[in-house]
């Protein structure tokens, strides 16, 4: 697993012919009244618009990362 901030990429490797798995994590929620928060509050739409780019640019990491694992699985890597 690698942690990027609020998300990690969880890889598990194929074994024993089973299918390589990707699975996108939240680390580091607060639960506020059965809710997992991911940001913290925000005061201005500024800040929301902030926060959701922070988000984004997280996602499009692991993104990165998952084609490489499944490319390395290809063997396109």
């Amino acid at each position: 697993m690698r942690a990027t901030g609020t998300f990690t990429l969880r890889i598990q490797r194929n074994e024993d012919h089973e299918p390589t798995r990707v699975a996108v994590t939240i680390v580091g929620a607060m639960e506020v009244d059965g809710t997992l928060v991911v940001t913290p509050d925000c005061m201005t739409l500024d800040d929301v618009e902030s926060c959701i780019n922070k988000l984004q640019d997280e996602l499009d990491l692991l993104r990165v990362e998952a084609r490489r694992a499944f490319d390395q699985l290809a063997g396109h890597a």
